[in-house]
């Protein structure tokens, strides 16, 4: 249950979005912490989280930190490029059970500011298309991740049909140079004036916007894998119900079929020691 201090928090900074289509959904996402329970008590199946040292990898204003917590984490660590999120996160936390367990950081989004071996969960929702490099993001992931620790990362399907942010189909698909000349051309040409804000708002939230193929994440695994002692525990295509397609390196089947009616791909990957599970 958020506090009332924290809602006009979150109200405060999502004040600029009032006139925009998403906003209920965003101020459900950050109010609604109840809604990151099942990703906790999936990646619990990997890892046990009583007593585990947690990161959440683009914490936001930390929904997930409050449920790792619940379910019995003992120390919650947050990191974010934003510093509006990230007081947002402190704010969240300010007064309650859990303040002295929750640590908020700011980074470049790059370079994790923690030592090697760090954490049993490193956890990442939606959040690696949004980052500058998408490569080293996920390898600093495993850097830090303690043995017998687990990554586990959800990005939206890249052979979906629809951008699972605003969900216009297929803007995700073209490669992000291309992608970046042609709206570019949109916002800043003549048809710019005849575009809404929402409509203006939604095409530049992908300059920059990069979805990682499975194949491609994979591909990153596999570079880092002996370096880090890892081993891949899942890979595979859900839509958030118990429907599971396994992860198969024909990308060119996934263009048709029931592998682009899933919305994700999730990964788990886990460091080779003491502490692993799967029950």
């Amino acid at each position: 249950m958020a506090t009332d201090q924290f809602a006009q928090a979150v109200k405060d900074y999502l004040k600029p979005y009032e006139d925009l289509f998403n906003y209920q959904t965003l101020l459900s996402g950050h109010l609604d912490a109840s809604r990151f329970g099942p990703w906790v008590q999936e990646a619990g199946c990997y890892r046990a989280l009583m007593g585990a040292t947690v990161l959440s990898s683009g914490c936001g204003s930390a929904g997930d930190l409050l449920a790792f917590l619940q379910q019995g984490a003992a120390t919650a660590y947050g990191i974010e490029v934003d510093l509006g999120l990230a007081r947002l996160a402190r704010q969240r936390f300010a007064g309650t059970e859990f303040e002295p367990a929750v640590h908020i950081d700011i980074y470049n989004g790059l370079v994790l500011p923690y030592a090697d071996n760090s954490f049993d969960v490193v956890f990442s929702i939606h959040v690696i298309e949004h980052t500058q490099d998408p490569e080293r993001y996920l390898i600093e992931m495993c850097r830090v991740l303690r043995p017998g620790g687990i990554v586990f990362l959800d990005v939206p399907n890249r052979y979906y049909k629809y951008d699972q942010h605003t969900m216009i189909p297929y803007v995700h698909w073209p490669p992000t140079r291309l992608r970046n000349v042609i709206l570019g051309a949109l916002l800043a040409g003549p048809f710019n004036h005849r575009l809404s804000p929402t409509q203006r708002y939604q095409l530049a939230t992908y300059i920059n916007y990069h979805i990682p193929s499975p194949v491609h994440l994979l591909k990153i695994y596999r570079a880092v894998q002996a370096q880090y002692g890892l081993h891949l525990a899942e890979a595979y295509f859900h839509s958030y119900t118990e429907q599971r397609l396994r992860f198969r390196s024909y990308p060119a089947k996934y263009l048709i079929g029931q592998i682009r009616t899933t919305t994700t791909f999730r990964l788990i990957i886990q460091k080779n020691g003491i502490g692993s599970q799967r029950s």
